[in-house]
């Protein structure tokens, strides 16, 4: 699997369950088949890049793994209720059932506060 990693950003409101659907695609737009791979997603904020503020993966069921449909992240309420506000960044890591791994997607990942207008 020849993948040229993505830029995706989105918001995080703290007390709403996220729910993104991750499509890979290669340079042609084409899907990629993950079946059979696993994947990790971590958030961190940019003031503190070393520790994650969010993990998730295939293993965890957070991740979840739709072979030609990429990955479906799921996190609930509960655990992004106690997020503090800030921008940070995540990364898409994704690892073949031969044991290569690679990060195919990327960008902003920031915990907003829900505007009221």
């Amino acid at each position: 699997m020849n993948l040229t990693p993505g830029l995706f950003n989105f918001g995080i409101y703290p007390g709403a369950a996220l729910n993104i659907v991750f499509l890979l695609q290669d340079i042609r737009g084409n899907p990629i088949d993950v079946t059979g791979c696993t994947a990790e997603l971590m958030c961190r904020y940019k003031k503190n890049p070393i520790t994650p503020f969010l993990t998730a993966s295939t293993g965890a069921g957070s991740l979840i793994n739709n072979g030609l449909e990429g990955y479906t992240l799921y996190v609930p309420d509960s655990v992004t209720a106690p997020l503090a506000i800030g921008n940070g960044f995540f990364d898409l890591k994704n690892t073949q059932p031969n044991g290569d791994s690679k990060i195919v997607l990327s960008g902003n990942s920031n915990v907003k506060l829900v505007s009221s207008t």
